[in-house]
């Protein structure tokens, strides 16, 4: 609970809360403008060795509404939520024990001091860890082509959204 009343009040914050946001920012604010995300640096852009998915996935919130800090936060917001409830599941489909299932989320959102406050703000860590957590839950609770082919796409986003997925 604290967690989620903390992730909304830092939300509409108009300015950066962490040292990659601004930058961040600029990836969104360029693919909402239909520009290229990876272009030569300039004095005025450098962009980030991160991958695609997180701006592109922001830069569609951005199109609507205009570029704004709320809009990457909402997607890395959204993912640390969808994390937290998928690990409930997994941990509940493992073991049949509710307490175990609700202090697997709780120990992940207790990190978010020791992480640097980064579960909420224009990152792609949050996005990346859904997809990763997701695409390995598929290969453990499914069988066949399907589910392996399911749990590749899956893995296949987490890495396009921050090249550390591929240490999974």
């Amino acid at each position: 609970g604290a967690y989620v009343m903390l992730g909304l009040h830092r939300m509409p914050y108009p300015l950066e809360l962490d040292c990659i946001e601004g930058v961040m920012m600029d990836h969104v604010a360029r693919l909402a403008d239909g520009k290229p995300m990876y272009v030569e640096p300039t004095l005025h852009y450098i962009p980030l060795a991160y991958m695609p998915l997180f701006a592109t996935v922001s830069s569609f919130l951005a199109r609507i509404w205009g570029p704004e800090f709320w809009e990457p936060r909402l997607v890395a917001f959204s993912a640390s939520l969808l994390l937290s409830t998928l690990m409930a599941v997994i941990v509940f489909a493992e073991t049949r024990r509710p307490t175990l299932a609700i202090a697997a989320p709780g120990v992940f959102l207790m990190g978010f001091a020791f992480n640097g406050a980064a579960y909420d703000i224009a990152r792609p860590d949050s996005l990346m860890l859904l997809f990763t957590f997701a695409g390995l839950a598929t290969l453990r609770f499914t069988r066949g082509i399907p589910g392996a082919l399911g749990a590749a796409v899956l893995l296949a986003l987490g890495f396009f959204t921050k090249q550390h997925s591929i240490l999974f």
